[in-house]
């Protein structure tokens, strides 16, 4: 896990993302809640955010909101796991470098595929 916490440039406390994006601890706590943001959370530590998902203003990449509505998962490692891991079905491309890539709508396509299979 500590590979994932690290990957991409680490994550931000929910104090940092407050800070920099100016996202309340409320609106951040409603967006866990709805499945809109990638999290997760330590026991003792509290919530963080993957810096991968954040545009430069704050704002969340295009299609990271929608997968996550796709898979309404408690298991954040999961979540983290799918949008990092290599996917034979991308050629060996991640999710978040699709999306990237402003080809958002190629992977909401995969993500909906492997939520109704249920295995992503």
């Amino acid at each position: 896990m500590a590979a994932l916490q690290q990957a991409e440039g680490g994550a931000l406390t929910g104090a940092e993302v407050s800070m920099r994006f100016g996202l309340t601890a409320a609106i951040l706590r409603r967006c866990r809640m709805e499945h809109r943001i990638v999290y997760w959370r330590i026991a003792k530590h509290g919530y963080f955010y993957p810096r991968w998902q954040f545009t430069e203003t704050g704002a969340l990449l295009p299609g990271i909101p929608e997968i996550l509505q796709l898979f309404r998962s408690q298991d954040q490692w999961r979540i983290v796991r799918y949008f990092l891991g290599p996917r034979q079905q991308l050629e060996g491309r991640r999710p978040l470098d699709l999306l990237r890539a402003g080809q958002a709508d190629r992977a909401l396509v995969h993500a909906r595929r492997h939520a109704d299979e249920d295995t992503w």
